[in-house]
């Protein structure tokens, strides 16, 4: 039987998809018709918080789904979709619930002629992490060495200049070629303008004050070799790096290892996706990595990492790295030439993009910040009290809900008690209160993602301890949300008629822009797949919060 026919398949029926659910081993689970006429995978023994990544294709143009069901250990079941576009090449991560027993995969009956294929397939680490609880600053005191007024880019990076914010792009092969014209700029070389400049790496950093020159990895080997070839005792063991280019099935992650004005956006040891996509439907990540002689040399010139890959991100190598030098900096990445598609089609390219624009010193919002949807809702409620216990003034409220019903849950952030602020009785709309909806499975039942959330009550906390450029919030502002789970940390949230809202509140409802039917507000960003979009997500609810309370 043909590898993409499914068990007691009749000839008459549309193919399966080709591949499906692979195990340990690659060993494919056959696909099989089921009672209510969908093609499934046969379950695969699985465990609680195991990562995946899904690569989904459709025919004709037809856009289609894949439905993920999971049997937990208690024997009862849940399921998480993942929606493919028409006509596109679908790129997801399923995180399987805690207490998972078995995992499989389905395609509707009216739909199994439209998916191609499906690769579905265990990762060792989560592709994509993030931590809304950390203390990260405002973005705007890791200030860049200065403020560029352009970005001079080679040819084959025209295309990503729209994600550089600030500073204009521009394509100028002959000011690449004069070291003049760098002063004030952020400055982008491969190997063929380094070649062309024929400098070594003291002479690089020489030129490099007064900008921001961004090389890459191949560029960087040719600087080193040219200092190999003249003897240069400044770069000895520099030889020993080189560029490490692999292609694999399995999605790797970039994790970010130093927190500087480079990394902006983003917290320390957040993990991304990352990667281009060949051809061959293999995923290409270009690194640098070395042995001792990289390391010592590397040590002396006071050259460190920015970014790593996962897995294995100190054993497999660097995605960027950095050497600061009087007044300004250099650093070596292939980040831009993946944006720009040199390598295939890259993923992510959003979250991707927001890391070049910060390593060339472009403008970052100061309150936003990279996050990931959890799929553990027990997690997601213990971390909401957390996040009250240390953000003051937050406080962790809950509502009076039944035993079988979703615990209505919420963070309050109590009015400026300040002088300047006085308090009066309580009247209509005094209170506000952001109304969310469920957290689990957002994009299935429209709710706003908790961690999203989590980092806006966090900002706006800060604003009030801070008083930021003037900031006076006269009323408390409470976030409301449902969950279906996470009754065990329930303890942990104050009753809500002893700290507020005060009545009567305005209430906003507010959903997510995968809601079929919003009422109130709806945003207009959709979480992409791999978790692209997900600034401009926290950017659009500060706006809604700042804007409730005025």
């Amino acid at each position: 039987m043909a590898p993409n026919v499914p068990d007691g398949q009749p000839r008459t029926m549309p193919a399966a998809p080709q591949g499906g659910l692979i195990g340990p081993g690659g060993r494919v689970r056959r696909w099989r018709w089921i009672d209510n006429g969908a093609v499934a995978s046969r379950p695969l023994r699985c465990g609680g918080d195991q990562s995946y990544v899904v690569q989904a294709s459709t025919r004709n143009g037809a856009a289609c789904e894949l439905v993920c069901h999971f049997l937990l250990r208690n024997g009862e079941n849940a399921w998480h979709r993942v929606g493919i576009g028409p006509g596109e090449r679908r790129l997801a991560c399923v995180t399987t619930p805690d207490h998972c027993t078995h995992l499989s995969i389905a395609v509707p009956r009216h739909m199994a002629g439209d998916v191609a294929d499906v690769h579905f397939r265990e990762t060792d680490e989560p592709v994509a992490e993030s931590h809304p609880l950390a203390n990260v600053p405002r973005w705007s005191r890791y200030a860049p060495p200065f403020a560029p007024r352009r970005v001079l880019l080679p040819p084959e990076l025209a295309r990503m200049a729209g994600h550089v914010r600030g500073p204009a792009a521009v394509v100028d092969p002959a000011g690449l070629r004069r070291c003049a014209a760098w002063r004030g700029s952020a400055v982008v070389l491969g190997a063929a303008e380094v070649r062309q400049l024929a400098i070594g790496w003291a002479e690089l950093r020489r030129r490099a004050g007064g900008a921001i020159v961004l090389l890459s990895f191949d560029a960087l080997a040719a600087v080193l070799a040219r200092d190999a070839g003249a003897g240069e005792r400044d770069s000895t063991g520099g030889t020993d790096g080189r560029v490490m280019r692999r292609a694999s099935r399995g999605l790797c992650s970039c994790v970010v290892e130093y927190a500087d004005w480079a990394t902006r956006g983003f917290a320390l040891q957040d993990a991304l996706p990352c990667a281009a996509v060949d051809g061959a439907k293999r995923f290409r990540l270009p690194a640098w990595t070395g042995g001792r002689g990289w390391n010592q040399f590397a040590e002396r010139q006071g050259i460190v990492r920015l970014l790593s890959v996962r897995p294995g991100a100190r054993g497999r190598g660097a995605l960027s790295l950095a050497c600061m030098v009087d007044g300004g900096a250099v650093i070596a990445s292939d980040l831009p030439w993946l944006l720009a598609g040199v390598f295939g089609t890259p993923v992510a390219t959003e979250n991707i993009g927001r890391l070049v624009n910060a390593h060339l010193g472009g403008e970052v919002p100061d309150e936003t910040q990279y996050w990931s949807a959890s799929e553990s809702v027990p997690r997601q409620v213990r971390d909401i009290a957390e996040l009250c216990r240390r953000y003051a003034p937050l406080t962790a409220i809950r509502w009076a809900s039944g035993a079988k019903e979703p615990l209505a849950l919420g963070v309050s952030l109590a009015a400026d008690s300040s002088p300047a602020t006085p308090r009066g009785p309580a009247a209509a709309g005094d209170d506000v209160v952001l109304r969310t909806g469920r957290i689990d499975l957002p994009s299935e039942l429209g709710g706003v993602p908790a961690e999203a959330m989590m980092i806006v009550m966090k900002q706006l906390a800060r604003r009030q301890r801070e008083g930021a450029n003037g900031w006076r919030q006269t009323r408390r502002l409470t976030w409301q949300f449902d969950a279906a789970a996470g009754h065990a940390h329930a303890h942990l949230y104050a009753s809500a008629g002893a700290v507020g809202p005060r009545a009567p509140a305005r209430v906003l409802t507010v959903a997510g822009a995968e809601a079929p039917q919003a009422e109130g507000i709806r945003l207009k960003t959709r979480l992409g797949p791999l978790a692209d979009g997900c600034h401009r997500i926290v950017e659009e609810l500060l706006s809604i919060a700042g804007a409730s309370l005025r």
